[in-house]
């Protein structure tokens, strides 16, 4: 397995595991090489519980339910974990994608897209889209047809999220604007 940082910006410290050991790069010069065999069973035992605990709390850092586009709850996010658990106990570290599955789900671009082309399915949609580069979604989100759905879709979440608060936002402008 190789994981490496591939940003086109340099690095402070890029990641490299390949066959079974970890070397850091700095980005001023220099690197370290681990390799496990090298380390204490004491040691090796905490990195492995200490990595299990970030793949699994990482699970959790997601902003959004990718079905509804709401914020995630407390049971997205359990849900989420146990995904990733339940992966790890086949034995799979890294989920595998089927179509229709890419980062396309669930995104603002793809809720646009949908209001756009309502004759085509969400599915075909994410599919299209996951096809796409990163810099392709990005001009795409940012094309004059697209864009203005985005912003509304936006805005209807903020409006949902404001109501949830239960304040008047209007109301508290209203006072501001004097109206």
């Amino acid at each position: 397995m190789t994981n490496a940082n591939t940003n086109t910006k340099k690095s402070a410290i890029s990641a490299e595991i390949d066959s079974g050991v970890l070397t850091l790069t700095f980005g001023a010069g220099g690197s370290i090489v681990i390799d496990p065999k090298n380390l204490e069973k004491p040691i090796i035992e905490m990195a492995i519980l200490h990595g299990l605990k970030q793949k699994l709390v990482d699970a959790a850092a997601i902003a959004r339910n990718t079905i509804t586009g709401e914020s995630a709850s407390l049971t997205d996010k359990k849900e989420a974990v146990m995904a990733v658990y339940d992966r790890l106990m086949r034995g799979e570290w890294n989920a595998t994608r089927s179509t229709g599955e890419g980062t396309a789900k669930g995104s603002l671009l793809l809720l646009a897209l949908q209001r756009l082309q309502p004759q085509k399915s969400g599915e075909e949609l994410a599919t299209w889209l996951d096809g796409l580069t990163n810099e392709q979604k990005t001009a795409l989100s940012k094309n004059a047809k697209i864009l203005p759905i985005i912003q509304t879709i936006q805005a209807e979440r903020a409006a949902k999220a404001a109501e949830k608060l239960g304040v008047d936002s209007d109301g508290l402008l209203n006072d501001l604007l004097g109206e």
